[in-house]
């Protein structure tokens, strides 16, 4: 979904011809969710630039010596923090996963449990939700909510390039509990109101 394109190759979820019903609401939860990444976005192709580390690399990249973070094609890594698992088969409805060494809270419940790696194990994946995991303990900087689009639109929306003095960036707190303290060990401290957390 996404994208544009004409007749046969268009992309556009809300073609109730091409996609069945519930593929709009899907993709409107995925496109927020981009969203409020782009703060994130934005740091990652900066560091891209600077460093010449790819924003988004494979599972194994965040575990070299770790084979099983390497077997899963589709898995990967975005930034140090997130880590993805797209379901490709048709009609799955869970999704084996290998979190890699860490701690790892399931994205869409950061209250749950942190999970400690390495591990494997199957999660639930129906259609309108891909498994994303954070590391435990991260600092997710998402858009102001109002955000819906980076891009100038005359003012008809809330946008970035217009008014970018008013667009706030949040620091969400993905998961609010703490992992062990040697998993932090190394790790720069982020500055929040003159605290370091």
């Amino acid at each position: 979904l996404g994208g544009g394109g004409t007749g046969d190759t268009t992309h556009n979820p809300w073609d109730t011809s091409l996609y069945d019903e519930g593929a709009a609401d899907i993709y409107r939860v995925y496109a927020r969710l981009h969203m409020d990444l782009l703060p994130t976005f934005r740091f990652l192709t900066d560091r891209a630039s600077s460093t010449g580390l790819p924003p988004i690399q494979p599972l194994g990249a965040l575990a070299p010596e770790d084979e099983a973070a390497w077997a899963d094609d589709e898995a990967y890594a975005l930034g140090d923090d997130l880590i993805c698992f797209p379901v490709v088969e048709a009609g799955a409805t869970t999704r084996a996963v290998h979190l890699p060494a860490g701690c790892w809270v399931d994205y869409w419940s950061p209250s749950a449990e942190p999970l400690c790696g390495p591990l494997d194990l199957e999660v639930d994946a129906p259609l309108d939700t891909m498994p994303v995991f954070h590391r435990a303990g991260s600092v997710i900087v998402t858009a102001d909510p109002r955000l819906m689009t980076a891009v100038s639109t005359g003012g008809a929306v809330a946008d970035l390039a217009k008014q970018p003095h008013r667009v706030r960036e949040q620091l969400h707190v993905v998961a609010r509990r703490q992992q062990p303290a040697d998993l932090n060990a190394g790790r720069p401290g982020i500055e929040v109101d003159g605290a370091v957390g």
